[in-house]
């Protein structure tokens, strides 16, 4: 065990705080350990310190302005997240959520979910259907409205996509006939 104490705090080191939070923040939601909170995690959650007052997903949506399906599936999933205590989600959350942020419809919600998954790395599968968000996702969505700051998040956090099974065929060298 002490190996991979050893391997998480080397793998955490490197990162900004923020970033650390929202990783053992995931870390603890994936392995189920209830009670789990970093103080001002969820800073975006309340508009101040004195006032509590619950910032609405049509406010947060008007306020980080994604610019692609896949980002706005990553603010509406952080929204669940954050606001609404609602980590893990499936695409009938994200689409009831959208319809509740006056969100233009999603053409093909699962299509969209999926290539916020494989294309992108912002959500991924929990378990049963269900999707969470990524340190990855979190990033974006903390960075955005600011493009920069987007950049050097996804920078930050980077990540290769999956490839399909069928972009995996074996070729043939050119030139040799068999």
């Amino acid at each position: 065990m002490l190996v991979w104490v050893q391997e998480s705090y080397s793998g955490l080191e490197g990162l900004s705080q923020p970033f650390r939070e929202q990783a053992l923040m995931l870390l603890a939601t994936q392995f189920e350990i209830s009670g789990f909170r970093i103080a001002d995690v969820s800073d975006e959650r309340h508009t101040s310190e004195n006032s509590r007052q619950e910032m609405t997903v049509r406010e947060f949506m008007a306020k980080k302005r994604p610019d692609s399906l896949v980002e706005r599936i990553a603010c509406l999933g952080f929204y669940l997240t954050y606001h609404r205590e609602h980590p893990h989600f499936t695409v009938r959350d994200i689409t009831q959520l959208n319809t509740e942020a006056a969100g233009q419809k999603f053409g093909n919600p699962a299509r969209d979910m999926d290539n916020a998954d494989r294309q992108n790395g912002y959500v991924v599968a929990a378990s049963h259907g269900v999707k969470q968000l990524t340190p990855r996702g979190e990033a974006l969505v903390r960075a955005l409205p600011d493009r920069a700051q987007v950049k050097q998040a996804l920078a930050e956090h980077r990540f290769k996509p999956r490839r399909h099974a069928s972009s995996a065929r074996p070729t043939t060298p050119k030139g040799t006939d068999e």
